[in-house]
């Protein structure tokens, strides 16, 4: 993507983050000493792969670890959660993935997150209920699906970024080409005329 899509999704990206992590605070008062560090930390980690600090190279394998940091910090997030806004964080992730990483590492990375996500719940039925399956079974195909529409809608809304890019750019060469074309054929015609007066 270029950098005027690149900033705008950030923009919107971030502006989700600030926004979840306001109302997980809000909702879940009685453990603000958690989740206000826990977030933030999320937050930077985010930052994190929006920054080369030090160079090409490091700043990849910091992007990689940022992911596995994401991970233990949304399971800390989420088990400290009593009103499950935080669940929020798992879909920003995704839409994050998505947006600015390749396809293979983005569906290796949302199915961890996902399957994540099911050990989270499932923790927290057995931690605050006795396990009912039943009960527990949304999370398996209803939640599933939640997943794969945002991470279709994110890929579809990419690929159509893309495209418009390529097509802006197949246009802008064709007009630039257009442009000499026509300086040639100008001064093909100037010379024809040149020589013509002096036959």
């Amino acid at each position: 993507m270029d950098a005027r899509n690149q900033r705008l999704f950030n923009i919107i990206i971030f502006s989700s983050l600030i926004l979840t992590l306001g109302v997980t605070i809000l909702t879940n008062l009685h453990n603000w000493w958690k989740l206000i560090p826990l977030s933030l930390l999320l937050l930077f980690s985010f930052m994190l792969r929006r920054k080369r600090l030090f160079g090409e190279r490091l700043s990849k394998i910091l992007s990689e670890l940022s992911f596995a940091f994401d991970i233990v910090l949304l399971y800390l997030i989420s088990i400290s959660d009593m009103s499950r806004v935080a669940m929020f964080y798992f879909y920003i992730d995704i839409i994050d993935i998505v947006l600015f990483y390749p396809i293979r590492q983005s569906i290796v990375i949302s199915v961890i997150i996902y399957f994540e996500y099911v050990f989270i719940q499932f923790v927290r039925y057995i931690k605050w209920n006795y396990f009912d399956f039943a009960y527990f079974s949304p999370v398996l195909y209803e939640d599933a699906l939640y997943f794969v529409f945002v991470f279709l809608i994110m890929y579809i809304a990419k690929q159509q970024i893309i495209q418009k890019q390529v097509l802006t750019q197949t246009m802008h060469q064709l007009e630039e080409r257009t442009r000499q074309y026509g300086e040639t054929n100008q001064k093909l015609q100037e010379n024809a005329r040149r020589a013509e007066n002096h036959i």
